[in-house]
């Protein structure tokens, strides 16, 4: 059973990410909490860092998510990952990776950590865990109880039912089955939910501890509500308003906030979440194909990697295609943005200016399949504390529909619990030898409409699948009750400003781009940082910013490395993770200096660099150093022998 434990209450209103919540020791609040055990952990807020910090922390982590952007997005922001990656190409259905290839591959990552002591940080899909769990225990012997495995996005349990939860395809319920088999897990999600996945056999059949955060940071979503007949009407609505206003040069916006001294933030860009391709379709054939009044080129679709989806968006225009990719910041955006419900979860997106519409059905029979079920997670996915319009939402309602009658969801449900066992009846009720034909029958009903039944077929027998009933209630809830979301924000949003020196900083890191990018940045950063080395509010200052502008892994080097390792290291990534592993052990490279290198002694470069080559290597680094990496380790200095030209090392 899920016992509800106690409040995790973060109350500096300057902390914003799990990982700055810290005690006088630098240790991480967290982990004092989340220890042995299963835990169910209601984050409140999206986009407080709690999946990133699990995969940089110390703990051996499998990672969970239910959508492969999400996995694609860490796997292409964090070193020293794997990625269990079963994707399929949509053009052949076949895999990218063939599992041949994974396990080798996954062999060789767990011998690279094993050899560098670093802790294993495994990535992967729901539906490819029971596969995963199967190569790690028979073909590698993994011990998986030694490791946290956390379930990210876990409201996908109850809110994926319908898609995956039917006919004979099971997915959730093998999943569930599966994961509680082991000790160690972590099931996180910033939906409330915890009142329905007690409803599930798993969680009532095993502790698992319930802890909820509140975060001084936390800042109200600021909601406007809108009336439409269907997407398109929706559509036409945001356009015109769109063309119809401008900022102070003429540029049309979708939103403006004014400031008391008459400055003033514009949105230029618009992300636009609704449930359906075929909607999008329909709203880009008439505003770009019959009109032309939007450029293919200015919009970006997000929807399922399909065949079918890539094939309709191609009807608009032969250069439309799906986009695999969420433009990182300082990426161009396009000013139109279409996402679907596949798509976002746990997903960064980094505008600067853009707003935030969503087009809900409201339509009772598919409350599962709505996107209004989804606005815990859209809430926050515009992570910039820079875009003045991240806590503002414009939601369209179908006929201003916001609210569910109670009655009327009565009705509907004892009338759908009526059809199911009837069919039930009937499948029982048929000859044996026609029961093959009424349970296809069944399945087609099924297939056609996956909401109209709360009946899945359990080895080869239909029945009434209690994940279904529990997906409809958690949905109609949700709907219910789009009052009081919050985002993080550890100041006003709006008005978030830093100084000119900060400022000309962030802009900087703006227009690097490249295949070095990352490099490139950590290496402006450090020259801001030698510059201000000695003005402790302007640093505090940087870290807030890369923190804020979402360089969050730029800052971690920073925080853990001197300037001069950071310089030694050649402001390389792969270096510099190596090197922070190694400190993580509780050691420092300087302890093995002092043990090789005598004091008082001299010794010649060459025997100096020899030296600093054995310790890297005994410590998994692969740097090879040079001989004037010693004077960052130890105190030394340079003198001659006799009055040669040549050099050696004293060590003082």
């Amino acid at each position: 059973m899920i016992y509800k434990r106690q409040l995790l209450q973060i109350s500096d209103p300057s902390i914003k990410y799990i990982s700055e919540w810290r005690d006088n020791y630098g240790n991480c609040y967290i982990d004092s909490y989340i220890s042995n055990g299963r835990f169910l952990l209601n984050k409140q807020v999206t986009g407080c860092g709690c999946t990133s910090y699990y995969l940089v922390n110390d703990e051996n982590v499998i990672l969970l998510s239910p959508r492969v952007k999400l996995l694609r997005d860490k796997h292409s922001k964090l070193s020293g990952i794997f990625y269990f990656n079963r994707e399929k190409d949509e053009r052949t259905n076949i895999p990218y990776f063939t599992i041949n290839k994974l396990i080798y591959e996954l062999g060789q990552y767990l011998n690279s950590c094993y050899f560098n002591n670093t802790p294993i940080k495994l990535l992967c899909t729901y539906d490819s865990f029971n596969n995963l769990a199967e190569i790690l225990e028979n073909n590698y012997h993994v011990n998986i109880n030694k490791s946290r495995i956390v379930i990210d996005e876990c409201h996908s349990i109850i809110r994926d039912v319908k898609l995956k939860q039917c006919r004979n395809k099971r997915t959730l319920s093998d999943f569930l089955a599966r994961v509680f088999k082991y000790e160690n897990l972590l099931f996180v999600s910033a939906t409330p939910m915890m009142d329905f996945l007690e409803k599930i056999k798993e969680f009532q059949d095993n502790d698992v501890y319930y802890y909820e955060m509140k975060w001084a940071c936390a800042r109200e979503i600021e909601r406007f509500d809108h009336k439409c007949s269907d997407s398109k009407d929706a559509f036409d609505q945001i356009y015109k308003d769109y063309r119809s206003h401008v900022d102070s040069i003429g540029r049309n916006i979708f939103d403006a906030r004014y400031h008391a001294d008459g400055t003033a933030d514009y949105s230029y860009e618009a992300v636009i979440f609704l449930n359906d391709v075929k909607d999008i379709v329909r709203i880009l054939k008439y505003y770009i194909k019959d009109k032309n009044l939007i450029a293919p080129s200015d919009v970006t679709v997000f929807c399922a990697e399909t065949k079918k989806n890539r094939q309709l968006l191609k009807s608009v225009n032969k250069s439309m295609d799906y986009a695999t990719r969420i433009p990182q910041a300082g990426k161009p955006h396009t000013t139109w943005t279409f996402v679907t419900s596949t798509c976002f979860w746990g997903v960064d997106f980094n505008s600067q200016c853009a707003s935030t519409f969503v087009i809900a059905n409201y339509y009772i029979p598919s409350l599962s399949l709505d996107i209004a079920s989804d606005i815990p997670q859209i809430i926050g996915r515009q992570r910039l504390e820079s875009n003045a319009f991240r806590n503002t939402m414009h939601i369209f309602f179908t006929n201003a529909v916001n609210a569910i009658d109670d009655a009327e969801f009565k009705r509907i449900r004892e009338s759908r619990m009526e059809n199911s066992n009837k069919q039930i009846e009937l499948y029982e009720g048929s000859a044996d030898d026609v029961k093959d034909l009424a349970l296809s029958n069944l399945n087609k009903v099924i297939d056609g409409d996956p909401n109209d039944l709360y009946v899945t077929t359990v080895n080869g027998f239909p029945e009434i699948d209690p994940l279904l009933i529990v997906a409809e209630d958690f949905s109609r809830y949700i709907i219910s009750n789009h009052n009081n979301w919050f985002i993080g924000d550890r100041s006003n949003a709006a008005l978030i400003q830093f100084n000119g020196v900060t400022e000309n900083l962030k802009n900087e890191l703006l227009i690097i781009n490249g295949d070095k990018k990352t490099e490139d940045r950590i290496r402006r950063v450090y020259e801001y940082f030698v510059k201000y080395n000695d003005d402790s509010m302007q640093i505090e200052e940087f870290y807030k910013m890369l923190h804020t502008e979402g360089y969050g892994d730029i800052a971690s080097y920073f925080s853990n490395l001197s300037l001069q390792r950071i310089y030694a290291n050649g402001f390389n990534t792969t270096k510099m993770d190596n090197e922070i592993a190694f400190i993580r052990k509780g050691k420092d490279i300087a302890d093995l200096v002092k043990e090789k290198f005598e004091t008082g002694k001299t010794y010649s470069k060459k025997e100096v660099k020899d030296g600093l080559r054995q310790i890297y290597e005994s410590l998994g680094l692969k740097p090879k150093g040079t001989a004037s990496d010693l004077k960052n380790y130890c105190d030394c200095e340079e003198v001659r022998v006799n009055s040669s030209s040549n050099r050696v090392y004293r060590i003082k």
